[in-house]
């Protein structure tokens, strides 16, 4: 999958090359609005579904029992995925210098990470060890 991406990039950007930026400030703006709503709305349901803050000082054994902190995860997954339009819209709006490696990796790890609690941890916020 990375060799196809990285097939795909350059193709991207030569279309880009004789071509206006796209302004595409309406739809970042109802974005980023929708970014914030749903970020707030899992910052809620986090707390509601009953944080530990000291979580990370236990041992957990990993299992899908809670299924709202399961669903948690998942929307996590989905917000992270859906934030890697932010580096399309870069390139659209020929916004080069905003996308850094940094940037990049960040979007891609976080997916990553995203994807890993979802498929291969699951719950583990009440099944102490």
């Amino acid at each position: 999958m990375f060799n196809e991406a990285r097939k795909f990039t350059p193709n991207f950007l030569r279309l880009m090359k004789n071509r206006k930026p796209f302004k595409l400030k309406t739809f970042l703006s109802i974005y980023n609005l929708l970014q914030v709503v749903a970020c707030i709305y899992f910052l809620v349901n986090v707390f509601r579904t009953g944080y530990e803050w000291n979580f990370l000082w236990k041992c957990y054994k990993p299992g899908f029992e809670n299924i709202a902190h399961v669903k948690l995860l998942y929307f996590s997954y989905c917000i992270k995925t859906i934030e890697l339009i932010e580096t399309i819209c870069f390139v659209l709006r020929k916004k080069f210098n905003q996308m850094s490696f940094l940037h990049v990796y960040h979007h891609v790890s976080t997916c990553i990470f995203c994807y890993l609690g979802v498929t291969k941890m699951g719950s583990t916020w009440r099944k102490r060890i």
